[in-house]
């Protein structure tokens, strides 16, 4: 026999396919009845809006009683997602749904309960397969609060099917090396600096470029750019930005290690040298290490730079030109081998041949 919330939430799912049925035919017969396409295109926003903005607001309620009452919010989090459970990576909700179990998965985790923000993580990886950072998200619980032996197991084999990727070598060796198994690591760092040595410059060959003429940045205001590879290590990019330019965004496609990176830029005949290593500028998802400018492995670094001195109602030129380390390594593999060198020299004079060659 239903309890009382069971009979809410099938009445809940009921109402939701009644008002997603009558949207659906009132559509159909607008579309029959009127032959403007952009008029049944904006309505169609307009209803996949209202279905988006009623979930987003269930979330931002839930979450605002989760921090005055765990025990009332949690109840409103687990209902929600029963609700969202149906929903595919793809779908407009999908970010939601993400975010709600991840605060699920927190939840969890503070309440000591391992098992079952596995099971959240697991869940969420079934509508996700290809997901490889939800994957490192569901090692990282493992090692961290559950089963370390486990977890290392598994991130060797992530590792063995994705071998070139940053992130997971970088967790992979991370492992290896807090439980002592240098000779694995030094496998693991050996692969990567072969994979370097092919290809020196496949990671950074573009920057994407986002302006702004008040706050924020969007992808109706963005461009790509190639990266020029000159002699002495030296990568360069030219690129204009239009009038009434307040800030822009130089983000990085994948890693790389910048040495004495510069912006230079022009307006009215006038050009502003900014060295990015010495100013203040907001670096996200990247650090700051003497001259060095670095990513650290995550989704998406970029450097913001506003425009205060220029004139905003004039053209800016702009050229960013940097150093790079000899083979672009990035900064996670060098503080490894250091950090291995000092555990075990002789492993990594012995088994590491490629390091003193590319760093």
């Amino acid at each position: 026999m239903y309890s009382i919330s069971k009979k809410l939430n099938l009445l809940n799912h009921v109402a939701r396919i009644v008002l997603l049925i009558v949207s659906l035919l009132a559509l159909y017969f607008f579309y029959l009845t009127n032959s403007g396409h952009k008029e049944l295109n904006r309505w169609g926003e307009n209803l996949i809006k209202v279905y988006h903005n009623y979930y987003k607001n269930q979330l931002d309620e839930a979450k605002v009683k989760y921090r005055k009452d765990q025990i009332e919010g949690i109840t409103e989090l687990l209902d929600l997602k029963d609700e969202l459970s149906g929903i595919r990576n793809g779908d407009r909700l999908y970010p939601m749904k993400k975010d709600l179990y991840f605060m699920l998965s927190r939840h969890y985790i503070n309440q000591n309960q391992s098992d079952e923000a596995l099971k959240v993580l697991n869940e969420l990886i079934l509508y996700s397969p290809r997901d490889l950072r939800l994957k490192q998200k569901r090692i990282s619980l493992l090692y961290n609060h559950s089963d370390k032996e486990k977890a290392v197991i598994e991130a060797g084999k992530l590792w063995n099917k994705f071998p070139e990727d940053n992130r997971i070598s970088n967790q992979y060796c991370s492992m290896l090396t807090e439980q002592k198994n240098y000779t694995a690591a030094v496998h693991v760092l050996n692969k990567k600096l072969n994979y370097y040595k092919k290809f020196p410059h496949k990671i950074a060959n573009v920057l994407s470029i986002y302006w702004s003429e008040k706050k924020g940045f969007s992808a109706n205001k963005r461009k790509t750019v190639a990266l020029n590879f000159l002699p002495n290590q030296i990568i360069e990019a030219l690129f204009t930005l239009p009038k009434g330019t307040s800030a822009f965004r130089v983000d990085f496609a994948g890693e790389v290690i910048l040495k004495k990176p510069s912006l230079y830029i022009t307006s009215n005949k006038k050009t502003k040298i900014i060295n990015i290593w010495e100013e203040d500028l907001k670096l996200n998802q990247m650090n700051k290490d003497g001259e060095l400018v670095f990513t650290n492995g995550a989704e998406d670094p970029y450097i913001v730079v506003p425009i205060t001195e220029y004139s905003k109602n004039n053209t800016l030129r702009v050229v960013f030109r940097s150093q790079i380390t000899k083979q672009n390594v990035p900064f996670w593999i060098e503080k490894m081998i250091k950090t291995i060198e000092k555990a075990s020299p002789k492993l990594l004079a012995d088994k590491c041949k490629l390091c003193t060659n590319l760093l």
